[in-house]
């Protein structure tokens, strides 16, 4: 018996009957090579799929690594004082702050022709602007002054003036890609000739980079106020008990960085907007008690906290000076007062520095 199945040939198609019955599966043949038994294709086939899924989720998990720029919310106590630096975020960008007096940027306007004024001890811009007979803000233009307060004596501003001397009010104004000239007069709310008079435009083909004298235009009140130092108001009524800068906690007895100023006052003081802008959290937390944060055009935020009570709620404009809150003694406080923050780019800044 041992000898006869030594003996006898097995087919391949008696072993496959002999084992679990399997789908039909048709052969694979591939280009240069052998026909392919069709179950482990189909299995490399599988496997590869998944293979190539998992691959496509690494690199989804990869990529939503990458920092977002939505609100966040707020962070935990012990990091408060570095609020904005999380997680504020605005698209509304403006130049930064420098202060002084700069040449206008670009060629200047070939049809006005300027003076020179130089400025002397006790001088202010308004008065400079009224004894030629125009408005501050076209100094400030025309001047590219960023800060009034830093004009000095001895420091010459340019006067712009007609071919007679004669000065004259209006804006600089750098063209920008896809502008034309009745859109910029449009904009400026001013008639079309007299900016191509001014500028001695034979037509009204005009390019990027080039400067216009808008004869008869203000200046953006935001960019003004900036300019005037207005940006920013005092947004309470009280004693200044803490400046921004190192000094030491009244909790922890250390040396430790404030992140704004403290005005105190009694319970229930109203807390005006320091500048117009939407109110883009309310809430409440161990450290800043009741809080209001405000979100403001050229990149900057406002934190007003330890407040008793809140006058606004998330999402709604406010303008400058209109009352938000109220001085509280909520949070890590030692007494009723109000903790003001200005952010700018998402740091920090000594409010100080736009508060006067």
């Amino acid at each position: 018996m041992t000898r006869l199945i030594a003996n006898q040939k097995i087919s391949r198609r008696t072993v496959v009957c002999l084992a679990v019955p399997r789908p039909h599966l048709p052969a694979i043949k591939l280009s240069g090579l052998r026909a392919v038994d069709p179950a482990v294709t189909y299995t490399v086939v599988v496997l590869g799929a998944f293979a190539l899924l998992f691959a496509l989720l690494g690199a989804t998990v990869s990529v939503g690594r990458v920092p977002r720029v939505a609100f966040a919310g707020l962070p935990r106590d012990e990091s408060a004082e570095q609020l904005l630096s999380a997680f504020v975020r605005s698209d509304l960008g403006m130049p930064e702050r420098g202060g002084g007096i700069g040449p206008p940027a670009g060629t200047l306007p070939a049809g006005i022709k300027p003076f020179n004024y130089t400025v002397k001890k006790g001088d202010t811009i308004s008065e400079i602007a009224a004894s030629f007979g125009l408005r501050i803000d076209t100094l400030i233009s025309y001047n590219r002054i960023e800060e009034v307060r830093a004009v000095r004596a001895g420091a010459t501003l340019l006067v712009p003036a007609f071919d007679s001397g004669e000065p004259v009010d209006g804006v600089l104004y750098n063209v920008r890609r896809g502008d034309s000239l009745s859109a910029i007069a449009a904009r400026f709310g001013v008639e079309l000739n007299p900016i191509l008079d001014a500028n001695e435009l034979a037509s009204e083909i005009i390019r990027p980079g080039e400067v216009l004298f808008v004869p008869g235009a203000r200046m953006e009140t935001i960019a003004l106020r900036r300019a005037l130092g207005t940006l920013f108001i005092k947004p309470v009524v009280g004693r200044l008990t803490s400046t921004f800068g190192m000094r030491i906690d009244p909790f922890t007895n250390t040396n430790r960085m404030h992140y704004g100023v403290d005005w105190a006052n009694v319970e229930g003081t109203p807390v005006r907007a320091s500048n117009g802008g939407v109110v883009s959290m309310v809430g409440e937390s161990r450290t800043l008690g009741k809080y209001i944060l405000i979100d403001h055009v050229d990149q900057y935020q406002t934190l007003y906290a330890h407040l008793s009570a809140w006058s606004v709620r998330e999402g709604v404009r406010v303008e400058q000076g209109a009352t938000i809150g109220r001085v509280g003694n909520t949070g890590k406080s030692t007494g009723p007062h109000l903790h003001f923050a200005i952010y700018k780019n998402y740091e920090p800044v000594d409010p100080f520095d736009y508060v006067h």
